[in-house]
């Protein structure tokens, strides 16, 4: 069975509209055991039959057969499949990697033939050895000589150990002595492989070589045989040999970081690329997380930050509950109490004001300002302050710019719940001063953490929100029964001639009488209380339908009846610890994770409205068009700069195709390089993220929201990113055979 035989092949090359003859009607044959020269003038034809027999290029005419196999229906992966089993390239004009060093091109075949691993390296070096380039091993090809070069091509065909080898002018440009060498190195393999060597130096061959064949135009002139060698018929096993992903993968980072500068830019641009990417999916992300979300009313001024958790069984926190709890990730710290994160959500401050009019007569009033209020230590940072610094002592403040007054640091005010009207500094939480002053008008005010953390002294407590809401329902209801009508009472302000009064108009007569008043606390309960010698004044002809008490009957009044309804806002601090947490993520995972048998756990400012779902779905249908658009946007850069690359090493990957590497195989190699890339472009942009909010406390990134799942999505857009461009860049790449894209540099990419 001859090894490869050609019958009429014939093969043309079109340019423009102009077609030339490569070769015409050659009919020959070639067995293993030979070593043949194909000689001839250049443009003869020798260099494509040379690429025709090697499968680098198709015919168009005629048939050749591999082994008793017609190969005229061949197809281009038939083709890959023929050369990586059976043929080794020696090429006229090197087609080295030259980004690799010599035992890195060397190695390269034995790793694509998956030849043992631990032989590789020895072989590798055996050979390299045998080629005279041992002191170059490990120089990059691109350094080396036009012979050194010639030489390391000769190794990594050898290191291929196909049952054909083919050389290109193997010995055009190396001198005379290891031109010999070369070629005597050839004669020995030749003994079980078919050489075909194209030369123009017939003789520095015709010592060695068995045939010769000479060409002319495309034809066969002579076909002469030299001397006869042992001729092996038998058709040579040879396995269909597959890379492993574990070697692809090593191969992408060989190419990688083979090319420091390139890979400098292509991670500058992935970097940037995929931070860009990063921080608007994080921000879709945050948007989804926040929408729809509700500030708990039973605990109005617990801030996101924290997290309030108490046992069931209603006993204090130990250290050993401590411990477990700051177990947990994004835990900052743990406050024994968290009472005071009961209060309301919006504070009145008051400040104490004394002005003398017409120096005759000094009023004293109240000036009111009304914030929201949280937690400085938490969310508030020194680069959000115009002025001042930050709250650390327990009866300090940081206020935000007021449009009404200026406020100024220094400043003290008094404290109260805004729904408490009265200026009693018995309601007040205190006398507190501003240290600092916020950027941003916000109506926010910022207590300290030692202030919101504080253990109540006392085990009664008086409950201010229950108090002010019980004075007011009181206040609002009161009645008083006279002359067989129950009349309504209000609060005279100002100065009044009599404790009580039917009418504006009233009579010269004063009377003093018991009267019994009746108020009515928000659960719907009467208090009732009887005040001896109250000095009263009858109108003049007028129904008795309402009366007006003075300042001080109408505080008399109250204050006897709050003492009848203690209980109800009077009561025991609960033992609520604060936990302050990094972020929402961590105050979910918190939750989730807790064991709920032992710990009730509240978090206030992450309850879902009952519109959360449709806003989500809303929100989630906008982030997916923002970032489809984005990521479109994004690849076409990344595309435009990639196709460029890839153009410059369409000749490496040309290279790899000769040497024997699967379609598949470079497919996957250019996707796990784009994925690499991609990843570490992930990884610097989050580092990047990392520095900016450690170092400026900036708070703005939105990339701490980002969950498990998250991050999931993300790498795999990314790895579809860098799969799509594979997938495009290999459709161009094997479009082509090896000749046409060694040819046209990646022109038809």
């Amino acid at each position: 069975m001859k090894t490869i035989k050609l019958q009429k092949v014939s093969k043309y090359y079109q340019d423009g509209d102009q077609v030339s003859v490569g070769m015409k009607n050659v009919s020959l044959s070639f067995n293993i055991g030979e070593f043949v020269a194909i000689t001839g003038e250049s443009g003869s034809g020798k260099t494509t039959l040379l690429n025709v027999i090697s499968g680098l290029d198709k015919y168009e005419d005629g048939e050749m057969y591999i082994f008793g196999e017609e190969s005229s229906h061949f197809q281009m992966h038939d083709l890959e499949k023929y050369r990586r089993e059976y043929i080794g390239f020696v090429f006229q004009n090197y087609n080295i990697i030259d980004s690799y060093t010599v035992y890195q091109n060397v190695i390269l075949a034995l790793e694509l033939q998956e030849y043992p691993y631990k032989l590789r390296k020895k072989r590798a070096l055996e050979i390299i050895k045998e080629v005279g380039l041992f002191q170059q091993r490990n120089q990059k090809a691109s350094k080396l000589s036009g012979g050194q070069k010639q030489r390391t091509v000769i190794a990594r065909a050898l290191a291929k150990d196909t049952p054909i080898l083919v050389a290109d002018e193997p010995t055009g440009n190396l001198d005379q002595e290891s031109a010999r060498q070369i070629m005597e190195l050839l004669n020995k393999v030749s003994e079980k492989k078919l050489v075909v060597v194209v030369t123009h130096e017939y003789d520095q061959v015709k010592d060695y070589v068995s045939r010769r064949i000479k060409m002319s135009d495309g034809e066969v002139i002579d076909d002469k045989v030299i001397k006869k060698n042992e001729i092996i018929s038998k058709k040579p096993l040879v396995k269909d040999t597959k890379s492993s992903v574990l070697q692809i993968f090593l191969f992408a980072l060989r190419n990688l970081f083979s090319q420091p500068k390139r890979l400098f830019f292509m991670l500058i641009l992935m970097t940037a690329c995929v931070a860009v990417f990063t921080v608007n999916y994080s921000n879709q992300v945050f948007r989804i997380r926040e929408i729809g979300l509700e500030q708990s009313r039973i605990f109005p001024s617990t801030p996101y930050t924290r997290i309030l958790i108490e046992k069931r069984d209603g006993s204090s926190m130990t250290s050993s509950d401590i411990d477990y709890i700051s177990s947990f990730s994004g835990v900052k710290d743990i406050y024994s109490s968290g009472y005071l994160f009961l209060n309301e959500s919006r504070l009145r401050l008051q400040k104490k004001i004394e002005s003398d009019e017409n120096n005759n007569n000094t009023d004293i009033y109240w000036y009111d300002t009304y914030f929201d209020y949280t937690d400085s230590a938490v969310v508030l940072k020194n680069s959000d302050l115009s002025e001042g610094r930050l709250p650390q002592d327990k009866y300090e403040i940081v206020v935000s710019p007021n449009m009404w007054e200026e406020i100024e640091v220094g400043a003290r005010y008094y404290l109260f719940n805004d729904e408490y009207y009265e200026s009693d500094s018995d309601l007040s939480y205190g006398l507190f001063t501003v240290v600092g002053v916020t950027k941003e008008n916000i109506s926010t005010l910022y207590l300290s953490e030692e202030y919101l953390s504080q253990p109540y002294p006392v085990e009664k407590i008086e409950l201010i929100d229950l108090k002010i809401n019980l004075i007011n329902s009181i206040s609002n209801s009161l009645t008083t029964l006279f002359d067989g009508n129950s009349i309504s009472i209000y609060r005279n302000y100002g100065s009044s001639e009599t404790d009580l009064f039917f009418d504006e108009i009233f009579s010269n007569q004063i009377q003093s009488a018991s009267f019994t008043f009746i108020g009515t606390t928000p659960s719907g309960t009467n208090v009732v209380i009887t005040i001896n010698d109250i000095e009263y004044a009858l109108p003049i002809g007028s129904s008795l339908y309402y009366a007006y008490v003075s300042d001080d009957l109408f505080n008399q009044i109250i204050n006897e009846m709050m003492k009848l309804v203690e209980s109800e806002y009077m009561g025991y601090p609960s033992k609520i610890s604060s936990v302050s947490i990094e972020n929402r993520f961590s105050g979910t995972n918190l939750i989730e994770n807790i064991n709920s048998d032992i710990y009730k756990v509240y978090y206030p400012s992450n309850l879902s409205s009952p519109l959360q779902d449709f806003l989500v779905f809303i929100l989630s249908v906008w982030a997916f068009i923002i970032i489809l658009l984005l990521g479109l946007l994004l690849y076409s850069v990344i595309h435009a700069v990639t196709k460029n690359m890839m153009k410059s090493r369409i000749k490496d990957f040309s290279i790899f195709r000769s040497v024997g590497a699967h379609k598949k195989t470079l497919a996957i190699l250019v996707i796990i390089e784009q994925v690499i890339l991609s990843m570490m472009g992930l990884f610097f942009a989050l580092i990047i993220f990392q520095i900016i909010i450690n170092t400026t406390d900036d708070h703005g990134l939105t990339i701490e929201y980002m969950r498990f799942y998250d991050y999931l999505i993300l790498i795999s857009s990314i790895i579809l990113l860098g799969c799509w461009l594979g997938v495009r860049y290999n459709k161009k790449v094997f479009d082509l055979t090896v000749i046409q894209a060694l040819s046209n540099g990646g022109d038809n990419l």
